[in-house]
């Protein structure tokens, strides 16, 4: 993912973070209150702005993510750790994170008092799924064609073509 400036670092710690706490709720009753605990992703500078969840944003958002190898890359890998510099998140890690938001996002939640109005929203909007779900998508197939069949292994080639046709799509509209 290249070198890293500080920012990866915030954004892999919060990552790592969220992760652990979403390890440890493990599917029981949803609670943020243990951010509370961690002023520094919830506190918002003079812009409004929350350094950590506009790192792990931009994280999230970069053309890194669309780039056809690196689907095939994340995809073909036994164990899969994204790092950049000195940082790393485990791809169980990053679905962990990935899980708890989606959770969150679809529980009845109430805002907690701590938690800045503007941050609150930003935390109920964000989605990176088509991202993720892609790349979970191509392990799946890829975990189903180690015992396939000559005829099931054409059908999963084709949805690896529809897949890959799909990427290419968004990149020329991102363009």
């Amino acid at each position: 993912m290249g070198g890293d400036n500080g920012d990866l670092a915030v954004a892999f710690n919060a990552l790592n973070l969220i992760a652990e706490q979403a390890k440890r709720s493990n599917n029981n009753r949803l609670s943020l209150h243990w951010i509370e605990s961690y002023p520094w992703l919830y506190e918002m500078d003079d812009n409004h702005i929350n350094r950590a969840w506009t790192l792990v944003l931009e994280f999230e958002m970069r053309d890194y993510w669309d780039r056809i190898w690196i689907l095939q890359e994340m995809a073909l890998a036994r164990k899969l750790w994204m790092m950049g510099g000195a940082n790393i998140i485990t791809w169980e890690y990053f679905l962990e994170y990935y899980h708890y938001l989606n959770r969150a996002k679809s529980s009845p939640l109430s805002r907690p008092e701590f938690v800045p109005f503007r941050l609150w929203i930003y935390f109920q909007l964000k989605s990176i799924g088509g991202r993720v779900e892609r790349v979970e998508k191509a392990k799946r197939i890829l975990r189903l064609s180690r015992n396939a069949t000559a005829e099931e292994n054409s059908k999963l080639m084709l949805t690896v073509m529809k897949l890959t046709r799909d990427m290419l799509a968004t990149n020329q509209c991102g363009q």
